[in-house]
Order: structure tokens, then sequence, then C-alpha cells
């Protein structure tokens, strides 16, 4: 194939994935703008619209790996400065995202989101440099250092952050009481089995060194004593409801911390820098069929 076959093939490829991008980006602009909010209390389980505010799901905070910070979430991305020849680039070297629940919280209630597949759009975003493959300073000590071989880039969502979320929405419930309690009879007993001289103290009534059939009964019984005691007291039925992904590949999953209008119309500009690129991928490539075929 000569150059100018590579152009024609190059522009097609450029359009098809142009256009694709104006569709799917249209789309998640749409649903963003016409989808209508909905009570964590009263949401309808499938696809729809929650808006409140960012809460830890778990008491163990989430440290941000490259600024050190506390967060709900993060997402870096650690770049080289790399030479060949005449020619000079930031190649990515690593990325890495939480995968850790965190929660919305609206007036009624509480959803925990998870942020797996999620396009998630932060408001915190940070860029900084440095000399060494992780930062060696604090967050900006070294953003004036020039030379710099590393570029660092983290997007962070915090907690009390305003949260908007645009996915499937569902509810768990809690097993039955009877479930729970079988469960933690099996619990009991695994954690007793640990410890066979206590084991053996407790129910080897005999004494022949051994749990026989009518002794292990007996510690089972004792174990459903002891769990229904527990699931009593501690027992919580209420019910959890759960942000995810859709299964559905129409219906994007979009979690952000800025403002939805603010949401909205970044997927606009990023469909209307596809429709240039389409454009130009058009021009470039009718240019070059004609001088090829006719």
């Amino acid at each position: 194939m000569t150059e100018d076959h590579w152009i024609l093939l190059a522009s097609v490829v450029i359009a098809i994935v142009a256009f694709v991008g104006i569709f799917n980006n249209i789309i998640k602009a749409r649903l963003i703008e016409d989808t209508p909010t909905s009570k964590i209390r009263s949401a309808s389980q499938g696809y729809v619209e929650l808006v409140g505010v960012a809460k830890k799901y778990e008491d163990a905070p989430i440290i941000a790996p490259l600024s050190g910070q506390t967060c709900l979430w993060y997402y870096y991305k650690i770049e080289r400065y790399e030479r060949s020849g005449k020619s000079s680039s930031w190649r990515t070297i690593e990325t890495k995202s939480s995968d850790r629940y965190f929660t919305l919280q609206d007036e009624t209630g509480e959803c925990s989101v998870d942020p797996c597949k999620a396009d998630i759009i932060s408001r915190w975003k940070d860029e900084w440099r440095g000399n060494e493959r992780r930062p060696t300073s604090m967050l900006g000590q070294e953003s004036l250092l020039f030379g710099s071989r590393y570029r660092y880039t983290e997007h962070r969502i915090h907690e009390d952050d305003a949260l908007y979320a645009l996915g499937l929405f569902q509810t768990v419930y809690a097993p039955s009481l009877k479930e729970q309690k079988k469960h933690k009879v099996s619990e009991i007993l695994n954690e007793w089995k640990k410890d066979q001289d206590s084991l053996l103290a407790r129910f080897d009534t005999d004494g022949d060194g051994e749990i026989d059939l009518q002794e292990w009964a007996n510690a089972r019984k004792a174990a459903a004593k002891q769990a229904h005691y527990y699931v009593e007291q501690n027992a919580d039925n209420s019910p959890m409801h759960i942000m995810t992904r859709s299964p559905q590949r129409r219906n994007p999953y979009i979690v952000s911390n800025k403002d939805p209008k603010e949401v909205s119309r970044r997927y606009r500009w990023i469909a209307a820098g596809c429709g240039l690129a389409f454009a130009i991928s058009i021009w470039f490539g009718t240019s070059y069929f004609y001088r090829l075929f006719y």
C-alpha cells in the first residue's frame, strides 16, 4: 500500500471512531438532562439519577497514594518524559483507581456507590512534577521543578462533596433471621475448631480425647444458643441500597462531584470535538479518495 492508501484508511478509521464518540457523548448529555432526580427512599428499582452528599461507606479512610490526602475515591496517573531521537513525549507508566464503595446521602436515606466501571468526573484534580517515579515531597512542592522526568496527575472525591450519580439502583435485603442464625452457628463452630484444647475441655464429657457424635451434637446446641442470642441482639434487617453499572450498555454509569449541568456540558463539548474530528477526517478521506481513484 502507498502512503496515500494509508492516509485514506486512517481517515476512515478516525471518522468511524469520531462518529461513535459523537453518538455516545450526546446520549450521555441527554440522559443527564432528561432523567428526573429520584429520592433514595422512593427511588424505583432500575436506572435512576440521584443527587446528594458524598459520605464514607466504612470507618477506615482512603489515603490517595500520590498526594497523601484523605478521600473517598481516587484515580492517579504517573507519566515519564521520554526522548527518542528528535521527538519527545510523556508516556504513561502507571495508573490506578480505588475500588472501595462510598455513600451518597440525601435527606431521605443513603445509597452505596460502587465506583468500579463508572465514568467518574471529579472537580478535584492535581497535577505536578518530580524526578522520582513516586512523589518524594508534598503536593505542590515539586510542581515548579524544571527538567522533571515524571508528571503526576490525581483525581479525588472528598467527603461532604456534592455528589451526582446516574446508574442502576438496586435494593438488597438482609437474609432472614433463620439464615443469619444458621450462618452464625457455622462461624462459631469454625472458630471453636481452631482451639482443639478448649473444645475438648468443654465438650469431651467421657474424657477419651475425642469429640464423638453425641458430644458434637452438644457443641452444635451450644453454638446455636449463642448464635440465637447474638442475632437477636445484633440483627440488622434494614435494606441496603446500591448504585452500580447497568448491564445494558446503552445506559452509561456516571458519577461526579460536579454540578450535573457542568457534566452535561462536558459531554457536549467532547461530542463537538468528535464532530470536528469527523468533519476533518471526511474531508481528508474524500480528498485522497479522489486523488487515488479519479
